[in-house]
């Protein structure tokens, strides 16, 4: 509980894996998140 309590504060980052079960759980399917990000990303903003 604690650690998802973390990712809830923003305290520790979500993984994709995690996006992914998220995003079931709403209802979406994974094609469904390409809305969330853009295409191209600059590259000193990728991490």
């Amino acid at each position: 509980r604690a650690a998802y309590a973390k990712r809830e504060n923003g305290i520790v980052s979500i993984g994709a894996d995690e996006l992914i079960k998220l995003a079931s759980i709403f209802g979406y399917d994974k094609e469904d998140l390409g809305i969330f990000f853009k295409a191209n990303v600059p590259e000193k903003e990728r991490y």
